[in-house]
């Protein structure tokens, strides 16, 4: 299976909830934190999700599932940090730059990496759920409304 097809899928969609996230954050000057990056993920999850049950008529088996969350967690990642390496540069400024670098530099290793398997152990969860359950009741639905 061409799973480059789902990847890019699921890169568009980040890319447009992006977008709209920061157009919103601008029109409404909030800032938005995390969010963005969830958002994108559960945006683009089912985004991607309903274009393989519209191409292939059924949900994904465990070996789809397993590895389209794979494949969609590392574009997240990816997505999350290059976002975040060229947006806090733009949007703090240079002592708030080097404050956050210093709280960063001050906190235990053993800190960042619980943080990072949090939330990625999130993201993980969101299109899990995403491509097994919702994917299946979108199966459902196309195929109920076929008959």
């Amino acid at each position: 299976m061409n799973y480059g097809k789902y990847v890019l899928t699921f890169s568009l969609f980040s890319l447009a909830v992006l977008i709209i996230m920061l157009l919103a954050s601008v029109l409404f000057d909030s800032r938005l934190g995390n969010s963005v990056s969830l958002a994108m993920a559960i945006g683009a999850g089912y985004g991607t999700a309903m274009r393989f049950v519209i191409d292939h008529r059924r949900a994904p088996t465990v070996r789809e599932r397993r590895r389209l969350v794979g494949f969609c967690l590392l574009t997240c990642i990816s997505i999350a940090v290059m976002s975040m390496a060229l947006l806090l540069p733009l949007q703090l400024t240079q002592e708030a730059y080097d404050q956050f670098a210093d709280a960063l530099s001050s906190m235990p290793v053993v800190v960042l990496i619980l943080l990072g398997l949090v939330i990625v152990g999130m993201h993980y969860f969101i299109l899990s759920w995403i491509f097994a359950w919702s994917s299946r009741k979108f199966a459902e639905q196309i195929n109920q409304s076929e008959e």
